[in-house]
């Protein structure tokens, strides 16, 4: 497909997952399941922790666009590719932004929960007929092709995983990995050796520039391994900036935040929501992923989910 990198825009998701994180850097079909991919839990704390603050109530669902910009150039071809082909050839030459990857994280003050899951950067939509990837379907919102809205990128993700999102942030892959330095380190789990970069399995406290190249070069023998990386370090954020001190700085920090990101959510928001997201620390942290299988498509690797499946597990999480 044409997969690339690179697009200037700034943001992050609620001021507790995006807007914090660039605050530190200032800095979404079909059937098929893997039988044996099972909802990853992880719970975070201990079962009698699970109180929350008392002032806490509700539910808000916050994704996270990180992307990077790109330079045209066509590519070998293949199935997938083909069918956009169909759509669009003239349009391509302008197609200049590449989808990273997406985080979503929801908090329900209900069951006490804080969901966290990451989509697969090469993942697989429809539009027109048609299944295209994320960088494509992203292309086509932002200049309102083919009769997708500028609502429709964000719209698609909600109907894959049956969960509505409520604020979307984007932001620059170059802002976003500052956050790693600025924590003095990001302690991610890598879930397996990724020998180009001469990094090994396990719990490793990652730079930015090892971030990084972690989320742009990684190249992983179970593709599914990205996805868990990319759930791991949102997770491994989350756990930094949801400490007493960044609470009682929060809207001195959203004020900063406001003038470098572009999101929906607003100050009005963040007093609505800022109890929940400080009770991060005695929520109970899930982190499923979408069900589906990876395709080749010319030499290029897609993921096709199963949306009813991937929509069964998630709703719980609603």
């Amino acid at each position: 497909m044409y997969s690339v990198r690179t697009f200037l825009i700034t943001l992050a998701l609620s001021l507790v997952l995006f807007g914090t994180v660039a605050y530190f850097a200032t800095g979404f079909v079909m059937d098929i399941v893997y039988p044996d991919e099972e909802e990853i839990v992880q719970p975070d704390h201990a079962p009698g922790d699970l109180t929350g603050d008392v002032n806490a109530r509700g539910t808000v669902n916050l994704l996270l666009v990180c992307t990077d910009q790109f330079v045209y150039r066509p590519s070998p071809g293949g199935a997938v590719e083909s069918q956009f082909n169909q759509l669009a050839d003239a349009e391509l030459k302008e197609h200049d932004t590449s989808i990273v990857f997406l985080t979503l994280v929801s908090f329900n003050s209900t069951t006490r929960q804080v969901m966290v899951t990451a989509l697969p950067r090469n993942l697989l939509v429809t539009a027109s007929g048609q299944e295209i990837d994320l960088d494509t379907a992203y292309y086509f919102t932002q200049k309102e092709l083919y009769g997708l809205g500028s609502d429709y990128f964000v719209r698609s993700i909600s109907a894959l995983l049956g969960i509505q999102v409520d604020y979307t942030g984007y932001v620059d892959i170059d802002d976003y990995v500052d956050v790693a330095d600025n924590l003095g380190g990001l302690t991610v789990e890598i879930p397996e050796d990724i020998e180009s970069l001469g990094i090994t399995a396990g719990e490793k406290k990652l730079t930015s520039n090892q971030l990084y190249r972690i989320l742009m070069q990684a190249e992983y023998d179970d593709p599914l391994n990205e996805v868990r990386l990319l759930t791991s370090q949102c997770k491994a954020i989350l756990d930094r900036i949801t400490d007493t001190a960044h609470e009682d700085s929060v809207y001195a920090d959203f004020e900063r935040i406001s003038k470098v990101l572009h999101t929906d959510f607003t100050k009005a928001q963040l007093t609505e929501y800022k109890d929940l997201f400080f009770s991060y620390r005695k929520y109970q942290v899930q982190m499923p992923i979408a069900i589906g299988q990876y395709i080749a498509s010319g030499d290029e690797l897609y993921f096709r989910p199963d949306r009813s499946t991937t929509q069964n597990l998630f709703k719980q999480y609603k």
